[in-house]
């Protein structure tokens, strides 16, 4: 989850145990806000794969999670986390 938009480049994810990168386009500074991307994924026949770019006032990335979360238990009460790893993703903190 996460990428601030003060990047000046191209951002690219890659993850090879479930063999998929994604480029993701430098966008340019806006002040005061963020640009942010998150993915899910998996179940199959349901469908659940996402990707999801927002453009939104600036918090921290634990404080998005959180926000996002709480939305999130709102609309889907039995929601699970199933894993939660905390890494950099082209040195930008990012919540995988």
């Amino acid at each position: 989850l996460g990428k601030e938009s003060a990047a000046s480049k191209n951002v690219t994810y890659t993850n090879e145990a479930l063999g998929f990168r994604i480029d993701a386009p430098a966008f340019g500074e806006v002040a005061g806000q963020q640009t942010l991307v998150a993915m899910s994924g998996p179940p199959s026949e349901g469908f659940a794969p996402n990707l999801n770019v927002v453009l939104q006032p600036k918090q921290t990335i634990s404080e998005y999670l959180e926000t996002t979360l709480k939305e999130m238990e709102r609309v889907a009460p039995d929601l699970k986390i199933l894993s939660e790893t905390t890494t950099k993703v082209d040195g930008h903190d990012a919540i995988l």
